[in-house]
Formats: structure tokens, C-alpha cells, sequence
């Protein structure tokens, strides 16, 4: 009977590291969703500053021109962009490990290549001279994707451990929520 008693503690002990590890990793998806959202601010800002007030180059050969006399305002839009990508593909990369939902991994994903999206149109716009509108209108729309994307990830994951409607947001079946309303693997009736 002890030895049933201590599989029983272990298990228990299994679902409250599982359960703490589940609430982490979806509070650091919440900070990395509502960070991505602001820096996104901050690019809505540079480039709409850009697009009403900044001058582009004028030179036929747009990377010496980059290189050389800049708006600052565009050096600084074209670094805000990097960074976006490179935290959106880290995102990805957390979104991706256990034991987050699937949808939430999807999402955190769908934001990396809206943001890539984006990044690429701007490229193109770029390298077009600052003349082809496709592409400016294209690098809106991959940003208007990356706030919706990265704004339903920091909902998702902001309400993962305070309501049980997000066991309908994130994923159905896959996130069990307690009693007590608080979510994460098989945490039911444990507190």
C-alpha cells in the first residue's frame, strides 16, 4: 500500500512540474507576443514616418545609395525590421517545444513568417528603387498579418491560466482546465 501511495506522490509531483512548465512557457509566449506588438508599433511608426516624410535615395545603384547619404529615420526602420525577424523566428522556435498547445505553436510560427513576409516585400521594395508599389503594399499587409498573428498569441497566452474559455482558443481537448480555473496538462482538481 506505501508503494502505491509514493507511484501516486511521484504522478502527482509529474503534473505539477508538467503544469508549472506548460504556465512558463506560455507566460514567455505572452512577453514575446507583447513584445513583438510594440516593436511592430514602434515600425508602424518609423515607416509611416518614412513613406509621409523621409526622402529615399535617388541614386540608380540603391545599395551604394544605402550605404551613403540615409534618411536615418529609414536606417533605423531597415534595423527595427531585422530585429523583428530575428525574434520572430526565436518565438517560433518556443512555440515549438513542449507541452504547448498546437495552435499556439502555429500561431507563434504564422507571426514568424508574417513578419518574413514583410521583411522580403521590403527587400524588394528596396531594391526596386523605392519604386514598386506591389511590394510597399505587400510589405502592409505581411505587417498587418504579423499584428493580428502576434495579437491573438498574447491573448491565447494570456488567458491560459485565468479562464476557461481558452481551452476553446488554444486547442479543444489538448488543454484540460481545472476546477479552479487555472489551465495546463492534467492539473484537473490538483491545487
Amino acid at each position: 500500500m506505501a508503494a502505491a501511495s509514493g507511484k501516486s506522490r511521484g504522478k502527482e509531483m509529474t503534473d505539477e512540474v508538467e503544469s508549472e512548465r506548460f504556465r512558463v512557457r506560455m507566460q514567455a509566449m505572452n512577453v514575446g507576443a507583447v513584445l513583438m506588438l510594440t516593436i511592430l508599433a514602434v515600425q508602424f511608426v518609423l515607416g509611416i514616418d518614412v513613406n509621409l516624410f523621409g526622402a529615399f535615395p535617388t541614386t540608380s545603384v540603391v545599395l551604394q545609395a544605402l550605404y551613403s547619404n540615409v534618411d536615418p529615420v529609414l536606417t533605423a526602420h531597415m534595423a527595427v525590421a531585422f530585429l523583428l525577424l530575428v525574434l520572430g523566428v526565436l518565438l517560433a522556435v518556443l512555440g515549438f517545444r513542449r507541452p504547448l498547445p498546437r495552435r499556439v505553436s502555429w500561431a507563434a510560427l504564422s507571426g514568424a513568417l508574417a513578419v518574413f513576409w514583410a521583411f522580403e516585400s521590403g527587400i524588394e521594395f528596396v531594391l526596386s528603387g523605392f519604386s514598386n508599389n506591389v511590394a510597399s503594399f505587400s510589405m502592409a499587409l505581411g505587417f498587418l498579418a504579423s499584428v493580428a498573428i502576434y495579437g491573438y498569441l498574447g491573448l491565447v497566452s494570456a488567458l491560459s491560466g485565468r479562464s476557461r474559455f481558452v481551452s476553446i482558443l488554444v486547442g479543444g481537448g489538448s488543454l484540460q482546465v481545472a476546477a479552479s480555473g487555472s489551465a495546463g496538462p492534467s492539473t484537473q482538481g490538483k491545487r
